[in-house]
């Protein structure tokens, strides 16, 4: 790996990363025993139940495919990638199926693959996982501007800023 970074927190940060570039809301949820490192994660998003035609369910597939694609973009190997993964896994299988979607599972993740090795979302998850190793919960709003700031919309001086609004406001 490029560093040693919490795996939980790059696979949940890759699940933002997708939801976010495809125009979807996301929460990322963690949970850390005592206080320790992330152990355990969720992302909530549009579930399989919003998918109302084969484009949505092709976007589904590739954000719930993210969490692993951003481990393989992060150099684990498919074994340690695809660990914990099972439900994600299980989910785009069930969407392929359902929406008669072609090309098979490994077919689709190396398409998600593909999209979370781009230099932006690597970027971007990397600072999402950082973060994540430090916060319970982040919502919508705060994913969206940090990618935003990881793909350069924001100076260093103008994030600093931002983040003292939202602390100022009681914001995390």
């Amino acid at each position: 790996m490029k560093e040693t970074m919490n795996t939980t927190a790059i696979h949940e940060a890759g699940h933002a990363v997708a939801h976010v570039r495809h125009g979807l809301e996301v929460t990322v949820l963690s949970v850390r025993p005592d206080g320790e490192k992330m152990t355990a994660g969720h992302c909530r998003g549009p579930g399989v139940e919003s998918v109302r035609c084969a484009e949505d369910a092709e976007v589904q597939i590739l954000a719930y495919l993210a969490g692993y694609a951003a481990l393989i973009a992060y150099g684990l190997d498919e074994e340690s990638a695809s660990r914990g993964a099972e439900s994600d896994m299980e989910y785009v299988e069930q969407l392929l199926e359902d929406w008669c979607l072609g090309g098979g599972l490994n077919a689709w993740k190396e398409r998600a693959v593909e999209f979370m090795s781009r230099p932006e979302n690597v970027a971007a998850v990397a600072l999402l996982a950082k973060e994540l190793e430090h916060r319970e919960h982040m919502v919508d709003e705060l994913i969206e501007d940090l990618i935003s700031y990881s793909d350069g919309e924001f100076t260093e001086d103008e994030w600093q800023r931002y983040l003292l609004i939202r602390q100022h406001r009681g914001l995390k």
